[in-house]
């Protein structure tokens, strides 16, 4: 009997689902940091859809933006001091007071000065947070001509967030210059 594939066969995976679509209305702006939102609210960052879905391993999700950076005469992601961030909060238990609002997760990738790197955070409901994984600098995406067209891919190891069995997504993006945001 090989004990390792006995372990193997007793991992509880994440429950499987097929594809899912969440639709977004245009321009619903909130301004999270500072009080000035000129130059930021780019269709960089217009959520259109969402498509996710998950084979018990691994959750996949495609944002579709209102444009993509090949479609830009302004190149907005290198440019110093501004930020571009694509995630997902996710609600591990659906409880509200567990977490940041009830967030207990934050899995996002941040294009700034033309670097792109991708974070999962573990949130507390005091305001901490820990860093639970992170690649940095995954240019070799932006090499491509056709790379962040119209859509971001994000996909997430449910093994890093201990394979849930239920949990609720909210999909986000952020365009940050100097101390101003927008969400």
């Amino acid at each position: 009997m090989n004990l390792n594939t006995t372990y193997q066969d007793a991992v509880a995976l994440s429950p499987s689902f097929g594809l899912q679509e969440i639709t977004n209305e245009k321009d619903q702006w909130v301004q999270t940091y500072g009080n000035n939102d000129s130059g930021l609210k780019s269709n960089y960052t217009d959520i259109l859809a969402v498509n996710y879905l998950s084979n018990g391993k691994s959750l996949n999700s495609t944002i579709w933006l209102a444009s993509g950076f090949k479609n830009s005469s302004v190149p907005v992601y290198d440019q110093p001091f501004r930020s571009i961030t694509y995630g997902m909060l996710i609600d591990a238990d659906s409880n509200p007071q567990t977490g940041y609002n009830g967030a207990d997760y934050d899995f996002y990738v941040e294009l700034t000065e033309g670097k792109l790197n991708g974070y999962l955070y573990q949130l507390s409901s005091t305001g901490a947070y820990r860093l639970v994984g992170s690649k940095i600098d995954l240019t070799q995406p932006l090499l491509d001509p056709d790379a962040l067209r119209g859509s971001i891919t994000l996909q997430l190891d449910l093994s890093s967030i201990n394979y849930l069995s239920k949990y609720n997504l909210l999909f986000y993006s952020a365009e940050s210059f100097k101390s101003n945001e927008v969400r």
